[in-house]
């Protein structure tokens, strides 16, 4: 338990809240694979600065592997002040940004690989570097196991699930929202169109579907909104960022459908106003299958959860997938996140145990 609180302060101290930063931390975790002689391979991300990392314990090539597990997770934390990137131990609990989202994972399964080296069938790594913003660097992991041939069976996402198995979770998109409108001088209001007034009345009627949506278990949320130069100018453009997180592929298609409607309602009532919706990420859903053998070896509570994570996209790649992890997701994106010691010597314990239960022939 020791070295894995080690590792996780370690974690914790490398500020990797930004594409330029994961280069930081993924050296941090390569000096520990080749210390343990692991295979592994960094991926460079073409959309960004990120980078992510595919690794095989019990494997000599990351080739031609068509048996065993995935253990996945993401390297990069929500942005951060300085302090929050110091990890510090109170009552029992471990602070510091990624502690809980999702850093301890990581600590778990690197302090882990002398006994993962024990199984007869390859343990593959997944560690990506831009989970919290653009979400390719699961795409390119995807891709390189798809050029490759490595086809694991079963995967484990180590989201904070407070230790129950979701068997299923919402899918996202993410959406930017910009309106164009027509600057002014502030006292000149019939010769100018207010971005800023017309970018409110969308996300009102965001917030009055996200209302209507939420009893289905889909979720609307408007995350950021920046507008206009200055207090005396009539602002010229607005942009707002918002998401969807879907309980069903309907709901996803109905909403974007509704506000595309009422977006063209304004402008046909307002001549010269403009408006463009782009697609900033999107996240697969996890569907339940009934037949997961992963599910039925994990021994816990199996649960939905209007969460996003990569399982989709491990699911989509043909592998019985689910999110099995510790800690609680409330704690995530706090100022003072947090995981409890408890926690995550009990994770250690049952995944290590879950990949005991299963032989080669498993596979």
């Amino acid at each position: 338990m020791n070295e894995i609180l080690g590792i996780l302060d370690n974690l914790i101290s490398v500020q990797s809240d930004t594409h330029d930063k994961i280069k930081n931390i993924s050296d941090y975790i390569c000096d520990i694979l080749d210390k343990q002689n692991v295979v592994y391979k960094r991926i460079k991300h073409t959309e960004n600065q990120a980078e992510s990392i595919i690794a095989a314990i019990n494997a000599n090539d990351l080739r031609d592997i068509n048996s065993g597990i995935l253990l996945s997770g993401h390297m990069d934390t929500v942005s951060g002040d300085a302090e929050q990137f110091l990890p510090t131990h109170t009552d029992g609990k471990i602070y510091g940004r990624g502690a809980v989202d999702m850093k301890y994972f990581i600590a778990v399964v690197l302090a882990l690989i002398p006994e993962l080296k024990k199984q007869n069938f390859p343990i593959v790594l997944s560690l990506t570097g831009d989970e919290e913003t653009d979400v390719t660097g699961i795409k390119h992991i995807c891709e390189f196991m798809q050029v490759n041939n490595i086809h694991p069976q079963m995967a484990i996402v180590g989201e904070p699930t407070n230790m129950d198995t979701v068997v299923a979770h919402n899918g996202y998109c993410g959406y930017s929202t910009t309106v164009f409108g027509a600057p002014a001088h502030a006292s000149q209001v019939d010769s100018g169109i207010n971005a800023i007034y017309f970018a409110t009345e969308i996300i009102s009627y965001l917030r009055m579907l996200a209302e209507q949506y939420q009893k289905r278990g889909t979720t609307i949320n408007v995350g950021r909104i920046c507008g206009g130069t200055q207090r005396n100018t009539i602002a010229g453009t607005t942009t707002f960022d918002w998401e969807i997180r879907y309980a069903s592929d309907a709901d996803n298609e109905n909403i974007i459908r509704s506000v595309t409607e009422f977006q063209n309602k304004l402008m046909q009532q307002t001549p010269g106003l403009g408006m463009q919706n782009n697609i900033a990420e999107e996240i697969y859903a996890l569907k339940k299958e009934n037949n997961s053998k992963i599910t039925k070896v994990i021994n816990t509570t199996n649960k939905t959860s209007p969460i996003a994570t990569e399982a989709g996209f491990l699911q989509k790649h043909g592998i019985d997938t689910v999110v099995f992890g510790a800690g609680n997701i409330q704690h995530a994106h706090t100022t003072n996140e947090y995981i409890e010691e408890k926690q995550i010597s009990n994770y250690a314990d049952a995944l290590i145990k879950t990949i005991n239960s299963f032989d080669k022939r498993d596979f």
